[in-house]
């Protein structure tokens, strides 16, 4: 009798070691198969005269340099058909900043997203199911689900912001920093004497008036229209772009 267990034992061992392998087996051919359509996507390899790209959790968009947007994954389908400054993809959304300054935002399919304000913009970030823009005049406004894991937003005037999944940070124009939302591993309490260099000699974006000069960080630069398909003189801070 204890043979016969032993044996019956070994071969249900070798049944479930067969099982095991037949299944890694056919993983690997999935992969093999599979993961070359997902890692390329050739209508977009070629892209060319790109201004600008961000990238999201399952998508990403470009913005040519005549200000028209392109995007691709879960966002493939019909973004809106206007002129843009910058754009920012979140994880199942994208915002972007058109050329009159308001903001739009979509998601799959080209339907809106969220109810982005009225207000006139210098920059956006997406997050996960949430967005914060710099507004022209300065201080922040942001949209999206609503609930108590983004926070409160700070007042003041900014000069950039950026969104994560439940924490956003933006840098004021004194080149301080202000976090807000989860804080469970510290992301939203910046260390001190870790932030920008302090803007010094130079306006508020509320002060500031064409052609006079405009805080950008910690230096002053001039402002004055853009121009399609030209590079914007500010750089990204943090995930967004601030235009002038």
């Amino acid at each position: 009798m204890s043979e016969q267990r032993r044996e019956s034992k070994g071969f249900a061992v070798f049944k479930w070691l067969a099982t095991l392998a037949v299944f890694a087996i056919a993983i690997g051919v999935f992969l093999v198969i599979a993961l070359p359509s997902w890692l390329s996507d050739a209508p977009w390899e070629d892209l060319e005269d790109v201004r600008s790209i961000s990238l999201g959790a399952w998508g990403a968009c470009v913005i040519h340099t005549e200000g028209s947007v392109a995007c691709w994954g879960s966002l493939a389908e019909h973004p809106p058909g206007t002129e843009f400054l910058s754009v920012s993809v979140g994880r199942h959304h994208a915002c972007g900043v058109k050329a009159d300054r308001s903001v739009a935002c979509w998601t799959s399919g080209g339907r809106p997203w969220g109810e982005p304000p009225g207000n006139r913009f210098a920059s956006v970030s997406s997050g996960s199911d949430y967005a914060c823009g710099v507004t022209s005049e300065g201080p922040l406004s942001c949209w999206g689900l609503p609930g108590f894991l983004h926070g409160v937003v700070p007042d003041g005037n900014f000069i950039a912001v950026s969104v994560g999944q439940y924490h956003s940070c933006g840098m004021r124009v004194d080149g301080s920093v202000a976090c807000w939302g989860v804080d469970d591993h510290g992301q939203a309490t910046p260390p001190p004497g870790r932030s920008a260099p302090s803007v010094r000699g130079c306006s508020t974006p509320a002060e500031s008036k064409a052609p006079g000069p405009s805080c950008v960080g910690g230096r002053t630069m001039p402002i004055r229209p853009h121009r399609p398909g030209e590079r914007s003189p500010l750089s990204a801070q943090g995930g967004s772009t601030r235009v002038e």
